[in-house]
């Protein structure tokens, strides 16, 4: 992992319609560094020029990702972000997700 990002994430260019329309397939839209802008399960980004329809050519140029599922971390992000309260909406929902701020053996995997 690059020393200069606190984390990092996998993805594999976005090539296919079928994965551009498959909601179970969470893409990433990346800037010209190729560090993600954000991600969706929809159908991201809207190809203007072919009037939505997926645009493989156009895909490479963004870029787009297929998100991995796939996290990394430098230990001092996670003990950072462990520390960072959860948002208000966070807490009305009382996921799992939320209900801890601290992480796991972050210095395990350091």
């Amino acid at each position: 992992m690059q020393r200069d990002v606190d984390m990092a994430t996998l993805g594999t260019p976005l090539k296919y319609e079928r994965d551009y329309l498959n909601p179970n397939h969470v893409k990433c839209v990346c800037d010209a560094q190729g560090r993600a802008l954000y991600f969706s399960r929809a159908p991201i980004p809207h190809f203007r020029d072919s009037h939505g329809a997926f645009d493989a050519a156009a895909a490479a140029a963004v870029p787009v990702l297929v998100h991995l599922g796939l996290y990394a971390y430098h230990a001092e992000a996670l003990e950072r972000f462990g520390a960072v309260p959860p948002a208000n909406s966070n807490r009305s929902k009382s996921s799992k997700c939320c209900a801890s701020s601290k992480p796991a053996a972050a210095s395990r995997w350091a």
